[in-house]
């Protein structure tokens, strides 16, 4: 497969082709949810390239907020590297003097779709659970 940073940048992502152009919206939040399909990995390589990633996207997005999520699709063993990892990249990024970035780790594991997707109801689930922390006041 394609790595999320060589084509997260074009909008048509199966072709790597049609770059966006970052300048025509500037969001107040950019989630990022990384790791599913790369499942457990050298934790090293990992947070480094998720460091890399943000450094570019704040570039791209200077004032957004970065929300750096789990997988909700994320089995036991992959959430906790994933919660080890991205708890690492926020600790790096903050003492590097980014305070805009964050975590949010979903409560369970939802894969009850086509193929260990989440299902609609599932779905409407994650954005509640997003929805819940974002209102929280939590990053800002």
């Amino acid at each position: 497969g394609v790595a999320m940073p060589a084509v997260f940048d074009k909008i048509n992502m199966s072709e790597n082709k049609l770059p966006w152009d970052f300048k025509n919206y500037q969001p107040s939040i950019v989630t990022i949810c990384l790791g599913q399909n790369d499942g457990v990995q050298d934790s090293s390589v990992f947070v480094s390239n998720y460091l890399r990633f943000i450094k570019d996207l704040r570039g791209k997005y200077p004032a957004a907020n970065f929300i750096c999520l789990s997988s909700p699709m994320a089995d036991n063993t992959l959430k906790a590297f994933m919660i080890k990892t991205i708890q690492s990249v926020v600790a790096v990024a903050k003492a590097s003097g980014d305070n805009k970035v964050s975590s949010y780790f979903f409560t369970k594991q939802y894969h009850a779709g086509c193929d260990g997707h989440p299902s609609l109801a599932e779905h409407e689930e994650i954005a509640g659970e997003l929805a819940q922390y974002l209102t929280t006041g939590a990053i800002f």
